[in-house]
């Protein structure tokens, strides 16, 4: 929580481009947000499991070396299951996998928004504002 009392979100971030990650990361917590920072689905589960009941959002790209994004959320939501999650792909949604196209059916569409990349650092923040409202206002800024 802040001054204010109002509680901060906490993001778990999930990319294997290290430097996408420590942007995207840096960019959040300029606009207020907590980020917690995975480089693979291990590490992800593990933070979430360590941060249980604190994560909001779960910001992941799809496609990953040893497993698929939206597996790991699939994952994330057998015990979160309002767990708001957003995709993040490279690859415009009909030219997915089969296998990526199935789990994110099975993944359903809600509280699931998909990223296009590239983005800009305002789409990225107006999706995460969208998904789980505005970071506390004395903390937010603009980008």
């Amino acid at each position: 929580m802040n001054c204010r009392g109002d509680t901060v979100k906490s993001i778990l971030v999930l990319d294997d481009e290290f430097k996408l990650l420590k942007l995207v990361c840096r960019l959040l917590q300029r606009h207020g947000y907590r980020t917690l920072e995975a480089g693979n689905a291990d590490e992800a589960l593990r933070l979430f499991h360590e941060n249980h009941g604190e994560i909001d959002l779960f910001i992941v790209d799809i496609c990953l070396p040893a497993s698929s994004g939206i597996q790991v959320a699939i994952d994330l939501r057998v015990d979160l299951p309002d767990l708001s999650i957003l995709l993040v792909s490279g690859y415009p949604q009909n030219a997915w996998s089969i296998k990526d196209s199935a789990l994110f059916r099975a993944l359903g569409p809600h509280l699931v928004s998909i990223l296009q990349k590239p983005f800009t650092p305002q789409i990225l923040i107006d999706r995460v504002d969208g998904l789980i409202g505005t970071a506390p206002p004395e903390v937010a800024r603009t980008a």
